[in-house]
């Protein structure tokens, strides 16, 4: 069995075509921080997924949920 996850990747997918594999972040509130940048900046034409690598190198893509890009407290999209 794996030990933790070592790596923290966004992967963004331009125009839902095109990947782009962005990190690796030291952990995943820093990685998250990346993925709410992008979204901020770019908006909702790209897929944004969190990417992470454990002890073995083996990869787990992951969606987002909608929420995660809202500040439940204020309404609006966080960056």
């Amino acid at each position: 069995m794996p030990e933790k996850n070592t790596g923290y990747y966004v992967l963004v997918v331009w125009g839902d075509v095109s990947p782009d594999l962005q990190g690796p972040f030291t952990d995943e509130p820093q990685r998250d921080t990346r993925a709410r940048q992008l979204k901020a900046e770019y908006g909702d034409e790209h897929g944004i997924y969190a990417l992470d690598v454990d002890s073995e190198g083996r990869p787990t893509v992951r969606s987002y949920l909608a929420m995660f890009f809202w500040d439940i407290t204020e309404g609006e999209p966080r960056a």
